[in-house]
């Protein structure tokens, strides 16, 4: 079977300007935007059947700080004149203090406070904006899957990210590993179009996107092994010795190293433990565990089988293709980055694997039809008979619908409010506590 390209990222994501009718590509562009809507409602229909418009901030212990955040940035915006960001910062913490910027980057922030100036500061709309970052993933992995398989399977992709119970609570909660698997898997296709097509435009596009999927989260300095990784899958060594190459790697490292200094002195460190061969090797083994358990045992067969159809059989005997290499590439980079960084071994860390493995799902699917394929069932129907097999093995062992726990710090916070006017008690308020209750 002959294999059809991936498309740049351009395309992928939905960036066309000519005319419908004559351009066959602004077709597919809408056709992109109208599933945006899909996911969307498939993203607020899960949060609210697992109790998240019910429930606090009270999925994480960050989601209090990164709400307040967010509210800090709206208020900031809305005071004119303008006064110093970091007098109001310092004013805001005395009284809120569960500001977290300087712990971690600005921009998830800066998305909520501009979202918060449209849409108010609530809980259902920062949850809407979860939902909304979580369907942009699922268009994109969705856009992936449709050039390759049809818009069935395009459509499918998506659902099956969105469906994941990894994802689901990423979506439920106001976290920004969710915006980094956006912007990371945005990256991850820019650099793909660059070793295709060796267009400069595309490494920039890829160093502007690395840019904000760091700026949302210092995970996202996984994209720094996503090159050299990408190289080697795709035989494209010589590619070290390209000076864009290296020009693009100080664009990206020097405000990446920039931000870890400066804003050293306004958090404690995080490292669980130690780096060490010791931990290195549980790190491996624990996220494999949350990878495969994740997408259940058939899931994680049909994607091996696609890995080892699309990436390491080209490696090892034929050509290789970019795209679907460079996404194996960021599968690896993250795994490798979150095994070696201790920072923590939770599953929310693998999000963007998540969605950079998803594709190979059907290209198992492919390979095995390949194989099976008889006169009397043709290639299609054999994938569609793997896929619904799998995806029943998937329903049976692994999905369900996580529920969010409701721990009353809302009642907490409605007696407080109740009675500071109204009495001499003093109250001790834990700031931990009565922010999850917003």
């Amino acid at each position: 079977m002959k294999l059809r390209m991936l498309p740049p990222v351009s395309s992928a994501v939905g960036i066309e300007t000519r005319s419908v009718h004559t351009n066959p590509l602004a077709k597919r562009w809408l056709w992109r935007v109208s599933l945006l809507p899909i996911f969307l409602l498939a993203a607020v229909a899960l949060q609210y059947l697992g109790g998240a418009y019910r429930a606090e901030l009270s999925g994480y212990p960050d989601e209090p700080a990164h709400f307040v955040s967010g509210v800090m940035v709206k208020d900031y915006l809305s005071t004119f004149p303008p006064t110093s960001p970091l007098t109001f910062a310092k004013n805001y913490y005395v009284q809120r203090p569960k500001v977290a910027i300087g712990h971690w980057p600005p921009l998830f922030y800066l998305l909520q406070g501009c979202w918060f100036l449209l849409f108010g500061a609530s809980r259902w709309s920062v949850l809407s904006l979860m939902a909304l970052v979580a369907a942009g993933v699922a268009t994109t992995v969705s856009a992936i899957v449709r050039f390759k398989y049809g818009s069935w399977a395009g459509l499918t992709a998506g659902l099956v990210f969105l469906v994941l119970p990894i994802v689901q609570v990423q979506t439920q909660e106001v976290m920004s590993d969710m915006l980094v698997a956006l912007f990371g898997l945005w990256a991850t296709l820019a650099f793909a179009d660059y070793i295709s097509l060796g267009r400069k435009s595309d490494l920039f596009r890829f160093v502007g996107l690395a840019l904000l999927a760091i700026s949302a989260k210092p995970s996202g300095l996984y994209l720094a092994l996503l090159p050299p990784i990408a190289f080697i899958l795709t035989k494209h060594l010589r590619s070290f010795a390209d000076r864009w190459l290296w020009l693009s790697a100080l664009l990206v490292g020097l405000p990446a190293a920039a931000w870890i200094w400066y804003s050293a002195r306004f958090h404690v460190g995080t490292w669980d433990e130690t780096p060490s061969l010791q931990f290195i090797s549980k790190a491996v083994a624990r996220n494999g565990v949350y990878l495969a358990s994740g997408f259940g045992v058939a899931f994680s067969l049909l994607i091996g089988a696609g890995l080892y159809a699309r990436v390491f059989r080209p490696l090892f005997k034929g050509t290789p293709d970019p795209r679907w290499s460079v996404l194996a590439a960021a599968g690896l980079s993250v795994f490798l980055f979150q095994s070696v960084i201790s920072a923590g071994l939770e599953p929310r860390f693998l999000n963007p694997a998540i969605s950079a493995l998803i594709p190979f799902l059907f290209a198992g699917a492919e390979w095995l039809s390949g194989n099976l394929g008889t006169r009397r069932w043709s290639t299609q129907a054999w994938s569609s008979i793997i896929l619904a097999g799998s995806t029943l093995a998937f329903v049976g062992q692994v999905f369900a619908i996580p529920q969010k726990p409701y721990r009353g710090f809302s009642e907490a916070a409605d007696y407080w409010f109740l009675f500071r006017t109204h009495t001499t008690r003093q109250f001790l308020c834990l700031p931990n506590l009565t922010a999850r209750a917003c």
